[in-house]
């Protein structure tokens, strides 16, 4: 029954559910585009700032680095 009854109120209103959809399209668009940016930040910086060096690499150690992700 509720199936019925949401399918006619689809029907009905076909209008505001396109509306609706573009805005979550366009709030999502905007959030993976600052989720790419904050991510991609430190890449760019380094390769904008980077050094670049020559020489001979005589020891390796692993590090791990935690970020904490600040969207604003």
């Amino acid at each position: 029954m509720w199936r019925v009854k949401l399918t006619q109120w689809a029907k009905n209103n076909r209008r505001s559910i396109f509306h609706i959809e573009c805005i979550a399209h366009v709030a999502f668009g905007l959030l993976f585009v600052l989720l790419g940016y904050q991510l991609g930040q430190a890449h760019i910086d380094l390769l904008q700032n980077g050094v670049r060096t020559q020489g001979k690499v005589v020891e390796y150690e692993a590090e791990s680095f935690t970020t904490i992700i600040r969207l604003f």
